[in-house]
């Protein structure tokens, strides 16, 4: 297989890039970061895709979040590449999981889809491995020559098949592991799961519910004889019944007819009674349509319920109560007023209340002082202090010690009742009348009553017209049916019916209809408790019987079981016979094919080390030996260039084996970077020279290491 040419859309640093590459060596050189393993990652996610995202591992060890571009945009591409003489075109577009991702596989010449081929086959298809055999034998990363053994190893599967039919379904591997797995279905490792243990099981539990069946089935057989012989009782009942029921059809007739005959009178007395109940009939409809008529009056009542009636009358409470409390106020400011009256009167009386007799004296000593104190000495004016006192003394008040008290105690309640009236409040309180009297005056003025104690009235009054109304209804509904039935039982004595009735209506003289209506009843009563004590055995059998099979479908069962035991058990031993003699052949196939790998990697080790590793030995698990100067050596005790060779060697001895020698392509990432010059240079020949893969890609951030195979490679820098 050939790539010709690698686009990029989006991944890793890469975006709208191009590489075009040739047949044979390819050198892509590039400084660290230049993209040289994103180039790696981005072939191998091409063939063989990218698992899901995990939460578990970080940017690094997943490849979806660790080449995700930076913009954001889904991780794109396509491969040019020929295989068998044909050209493809290979796209993936990545998205978040694996399930979103859109692939899509062309004919290079014609583009047209090829659809034949499954999105995770494609990698085996055109590079002949899966994920597994491609990343240990045709890539090999930089310091990642070494590989080893898995659980499903694939490079085993196809070496083992080397000498059989080549088909990997029937390499050891395969068919070991296949009969392993029907071994641990039958017996698990533990050896407490798998099919044989679950029979086992099953036996068990199969004979415990035997032991069971038998117990639960001796226990109530009697239970279950007694439900037969009332199950056979209830049958004679119903019998018993048909016939009463016949002859009380036969005595009715007969008793109808012997009616008819000893009273001829009785259709007169049915007329009557129908012209009556129609006369009554009427009268009902008549009184009902007056009522209806009446229930027109409080056809408003009808959207009041009780409960709105009760919140109205609280409502009229609460406006009474408003109103009450508004009747306070008016009393308490009416009382304020009159005791601001009796205040003003009180100190009315107090005002300029003079002593006429002080005040002359006062006057007179005034004037004496003055006139004395000008003619006669100055030593008269100490009398005037004393026509002072006399004039203060004509002006003092004349209330009593009592009046006031009651002058204080008046101006206290005045003040009480200033505080207590107060403006803000009587206006809340008005406000809130007017809103209840609203609500109610809205009801009422779309009822037409004047207050609520009416509307009570208007809705007891259309209450009662309603009980009328159904009371009437009732009657009236009698009556027709009564109406019905004296037509029924008019219809029933006519003469004509007479005359249909057989000899033996007229002949009959057994059990009346009522003495035949109490052994109906009587077998009823029987029929009940027959049903009753049969119920309750079936519930009482049935509750403990539930879930509890029959003995013989059990004992099929347990045989069915045993028979499975056995012929599991012939498989098993089977299985394990089969197991011994596919490793005793794996062995001799083993003989076939290791000897051939482990000459071509001895081969290939003598030539890379120049002859001083001339012999190397790979066991099943990919552990090398090395036989240096007659002995054996363990390869892990050589330095890490040495490993990194015999890995590569190794490598590609399994890749020779595998491809016949047509080892389709070779990825290499920086593989010599731990070897020494000389063995590099080596290597580099023997991959420049040998022409061991159609193409080989060998990414190095080295420029020596490029310069290693001259001008034969096709030369690739990234900037």
């Amino acid at each position: 297989m050939i790539i010709t040419k690698i686009e990029i859309d989006n991944f890793g640093k890469y975006n709208n890039f191009t590489l075009d590459l040739n047949t044979g060596l390819n050198v892509v050189l590039g400084q660290n970061e230049a993209g040289k393993s994103t180039l790696c990652a981005f072939l191998y996610a091409m063939f063989y895709g990218l698992p899901n995202e995990s939460k578990k591992l970080g940017i690094r060890e997943d490849a979806r979040k660790r080449y995700l571009p930076w913009s954001g945009d889904a991780m794109a591409g396509s491969v040019y590449f020929e295989h068998d003489g044909r050209s493809y075109i290979l796209s993936r577009k990545f998205a978040k999981t694996k399930r979103g991702d859109k692939v899509s596989l062309k004919d290079a010449t014609t583009w047209e889809e090829i659809n034949d081929i499954a999105a995770d086959d494609i990698g085996r298809k055109f590079l002949g491995l899966g994920e597994g055999g491609f990343l240990k034998t045709l890539f090999i990363s930089q310091l990642g020559a070494v590989i080893s053994s898995d659980g499903d190893d694939e490079v085993l599967k196809k070496l083992s098949n080397l000498g059989q039919s080549g088909e990997e379904d029937t390499s050891y591997q395969a068919a070991s592991a296949a009969i392993f797995k029907a071994q641990h279905e039958i017996i698990s490792k533990s050896e407490r799961a798998g099919i044989l243990p679950r029979l086992e099981q099953e036996k068990e539990q199969l004979e415990y519910e035997l032991t069971e069946s038998k117990r639960v089935s001796e226990k109530f057989r009697n239970d279950i004889i007694l439900q037969n012989q009332l199950k056979q009782e209830a049958e004679q009942l119903t019998e018993k019944l048909a016939q009463l029921n016949q002859q009380k059809e036969l005595a009715k007739k007969h008793e109808l007819v012997v009616k008819m005959q000893k009273s001829k009178n009785e259709l007169n007395i049915l007329n009557e009674r129908k012209l009556e109940n129609d006369k009554r009939i009427e009268e009902q409809q008549k009184k009902l349509e007056d009522y209806d008529k009446q229930s027109e009056k409080y056809k408003f009542a009808e959207n009041i319920s009780q409960s709105d009636l009760i919140a109205l009358a609280q409502t009229e409470n609460e406006v009474n109560t408003i109103k009450e409390e508004l009747k306070d106020i008016n009393a308490s400011k009416e009382r304020l007023e009159l005791l601001k009256k009796q205040h003003q009167e009180l100190l009315s009386k107090n005002k300029s209340a003079v002593n006429i007799k002080m005040l002359i004296i006062a006057v007179a000593i005034l004037v004496l002082t003055i006139v004395f104190s000008i003619t006669l000495s100055l030593a008269y004016l100490f009398i005037l202090p004393v026509g002072i006192f006399f004039g203060i003394t004509s002006f003092k008040s004349k209330f009593s010690k009592e009046q006031k008290e009651d002058l204080a105690a008046l101006e206290d309640e005045i003040k009480l009742l200033e505080e207590e009236i107060n403006i803000e409040k009587f206006n809340e309180i008005n406000n809130k009348l007017a809103k209840k009297q609203k609500q109610i005056d809205t009801v009422l003025l779309t009822t037409g009553a004047t207050d609520v104690h009416q509307l009570a009235q208007f809705i007891a009054d259309r209450n009662q017209l309603v009980q009328n109304i159904t009371a009437v209804k009732n009657e009236l509904s009698l009556l027709l049916e009564t109406q019905k039935q004296i037509k029924e039982d008019l219809k029933r004595i006519s003469v004509e019916d007479i005359e249909i009735f057989s000899d033996e209506v007229y002949n009959y003289n057994g059990k009346t209809t009522e003495e035949i209506d109490l052994l109906i009843t009587e077998l009823h009563t029987k029929q009940l408790d027959n049903q009753r004590e049969y119920e309750n055995l079936r519930y009482r059998v049935e509750e403990a019987t539930s879930g509890v099979r029959s003995s013989d479908i059990i004992l099929t069962e347990i045989a069915e079981t045993e028979e499975k035991l056995e012929l599991y058990n012939f498989h098993y031993k089977a299985l394990a016979l089969a197991q011994e003699a596919l490793f005793r052949s794996y062995s001799e196939i083993k003989q076939g094919f290791a000897p051939v790998l482990n000459e071509y990697s001895s081969e290939i080790v003598n030539m890379l080390t120049n002859g001083k590793y001339s012999e190397m030995k790979v066991s099943d698990d990919y552990k090398i030996k090395l036989k240096e100067n007659r002995e054996f050596v363990d390869a892990e005790f050589l330095s890490s260039g040495t490993y990194d060779i015999l890995y590569f060697a190794l490598r590609l001895g399994i890749a020779k084996v595998i491809f016949d020698d047509k080892i389709p392509m070779l990825i290499l990432d920086d593989t010599f970077l731990q070897m020494d010059d000389i063995r590099a240079k080596r290597t580099a020949d023997y991959l420049n020279n040998n022409s061991i893969a159609e193409q080989i890609i060998y990414f190095t951030c080295h420029e020596s290491q490029a310069d290693l195979f001259g001008n034969n490679a096709n030369r690739i820098i990234l900037n």
